[in-house]
């Protein structure tokens, strides 16, 4: 009873009360209007985003954390795609209240990540813009040669990779060749040196490829080697390039434009150089091979020359064998002659035989009675047609009299009509006292009027 007392009370007097609704959404309008597009950074935890693509997380300090929500639309779909838990964000967005649960949350607009994560979205960006211009399409890629005999090397004349490059080639092939161009490999600076460098190596002639070079680093430390202007000179160089960046895991875009990318310095060194072994184990076959050719090619020709010699005879009976055989085919061509000359006379003949006056004529006149026997044939052939033709037409003229309207008229038969519709009379039903009527016979008609109408009794 008390509590109701209080209760009017307070409802009497001028402090408002608000709903759990009102009270939610005035703080909604607050919040959203003090704290409307402004920035807070933070680490991404608890990341989650479900098949709507909208992403869900918290954004904490050392001892903070607060509810985000990062919509998803055509403009944050890539940045949404690079969010990952730990990383360090840049946040710009407004402060809300999300009034079904009471929860108070901050709606993100725009993502930029710090540190490895920025260099990361960068590297992306730099990455489809080269693939769009086409700088990694393959078609591009330079063949290397099968056998190099000399490397063009970039890197830095202090780092590990000389050393391990230098190692593998000793072992494998200390004949090779290696220019060195030294360049900066970090920094700022470091993408105009490798710039310079490439095209100091691209001059020289003797060049089989380029192997372009550093050590492991973290992303920044490798970052030079994702300089657009670095990777447009790596496309245009003339000579093939290799680019070994990195450790095994680590991508730059120079890799991606590169002719050839290798995993490690160390791996770089071991593609592009021959095995000394196998290249011996390889010349001793060929040596072996090219033994035996030449040993089977000598035995060849020596066989041939022993049968040239025993069909080696003297000039007089080389002459007196030609003679004899120039005389033979002499007489050989006369009897030729001799035989197509007569062959055409007697063809001769034949034809003017058959082209001679009677012969014309007597074929003229066989024709003439040919086509006269034709024609006596078609028109006996006609006549019985036209005959047989006739007799069916005057059977169909019979059948169509015997059935004619005239024919029954002319058995006693007659039509009758109305005079005004001129329509026959089927039934004494369409039919009025009084009413005009005409009455046809086979040789004329009569007007009529109806006296009366008496239907027909059933037969008993």
């Amino acid at each position: 009873m008390l509590q109701s007392q209080q209760l009017e009370q307070l409802r009497a007097s001028a402090e408002a009360i608000f709903s759990v609704g009102d009270l939610l959404s005035s703080a909604k309008s607050q919040l959203e209007y003090h704290y409307k597009d402004i920035w807070v950074e933070g680490e991404i935890g608890q990341l989650t985003i479900p098949s709507s693509g909208h992403a869900y997380f918290q954004l904490k300090d050392q001892n903070h954390a607060m509810r985000c929500v990062f919509f998803k639309n055509p403009t944050t779909h890539n940045a949404i795609a690079g969010l990952e838990t730990g990383t360090q964000v840049l946040l710009k967005g407004t402060m809300s209240v999300y009034t079904a649960r009471g929860d108070m949350q901050f709606i993100v607009r725009q993502c930029l990540l710090q540190g490895e994560g920025l260099l990361q979205q960068q590297f992306q960006q730099i990455q489809k813009q080269l693939q769009q211009q086409g700088l990694f399409d393959p078609e591009h890629k330079k063949t290397l040669p099968s056998f190099i005999k000399h490397i063009a090397l970039i890197t830095s004349s202090t780092g590990a990779a000389i050393g391990d490059i230098t190692r593998v080639l000793s072992d494998r092939y200390p004949l090779m060749r290696v220019s060195l161009y030294p360049s900066l490999v970090q920094g700022e600076q470091a993408p105009a040196s490798l710039i310079n460098a490439i095209a100091q190596a691209e001059q020289n002639p003797d060049a089989d490829v380029i192997l372009l070079t550093r050590g492991g680093g973290s992303m920044e430390d490798l970052w030079a080697f994702n300089d657009v202007a670095l990777a447009r000179a790596i496309f245009h160089c003339k000579i093939p390039i290799v680019s070994a960046v990195g450790h095994e895991m680590d991508y730059t875009i120079a890799d991606y434009v590169a002719d050839m990318r290798a995993a490690t310095p160390s791996a770089a060194a071991e593609r592009l150089s021959p095995c000394q072994k196998a290249i011996q184990k390889q010349l001793l076959q060929s040596y072996k091979h090219i033994s035996d050719k030449l040993r089977t090619f000598i035995l060849q020709k020596q066989q041939h020359l022993d049968l040239l010699e025993s069909r080696l005879t003297s000039p007089k009976a080389r002459i007196s064998h030609q003679k004899q055989m120039l005389h033979a085919q002499a007489q050989y061509l006369n009897q030729t002659m001799v035989q197509k000359y007569r062959q055409c006379q007697t063809q001769q003949s034949i034809m003017q035989h058959r082209i001679s006056a009677s012969t014309l004529k007597a074929r003229i006149h066989g024709q003439k009675q040919a086509i006269a026997q034709y024609a006596s044939q078609m028109h006996h052939s006609l006549g019985y047609k036209l005959l047989h033709k006739n007799q069916l037409l005057q059977q169909y003229i019979d059948k169509m009299s015997a059935f004619s309207p005239l024919e029954t008229l002319k058995r006693g038969y007659s039509i009758s009509s109305k005079v005004k519709t001129d329509k026959n009379i089927a039934s004494i039903k369409d039919l009025s006292i009084d009413e005009e009527i005409n009455i046809r016979y086979y040789d004329g008609q009569i007007t009529a009027k109806v006296l009366s109408l008496e239907p027909l009794k059933p037969a008993e």
